[in-house]
């Protein structure tokens, strides 16, 4: 049996803390965005008796994934002044 690579999934805050460290970002509450894209049309489906059925239908894909920045903390957002810190610069 071939082995499979493993997948490695994230947390909606985990994926956040790592766009906003990404991105460079310092403050503010952010959380996940998607974008999506809904099309309808009409599907041939098998039937029980090996024939096909021409149904309508609908496929919801997620065309983009991104950050937002909310107002409130919620739930779902992420503190970037906690996740992301900006670093202390020291004059000399």
């Amino acid at each position: 049996m071939a082995e499979t690579e493993p997948t490695i999934t994230f947390s909606h805050k985990e994926l956040a803390t790592l766009l906003i460290k990404d991105k460079g970002i310092h403050e503010g509450n952010w959380g996940i965005h998607l974008e999506l894209a809904l099309m309808g049309g009409m599907f041939p489906l098998p039937t029980s008796s090996d024939t096909l059925a021409v149904l309508p239908g609908g496929v919801l894909a997620v065309a983009k994934i991104g950050i937002h920045k909310f107002p409130q903390p919620n739930p779902l957002t992420v503190d970037a002044a906690v996740v992301n810190p900006a670093r202390c610069r020291v004059s000399t």
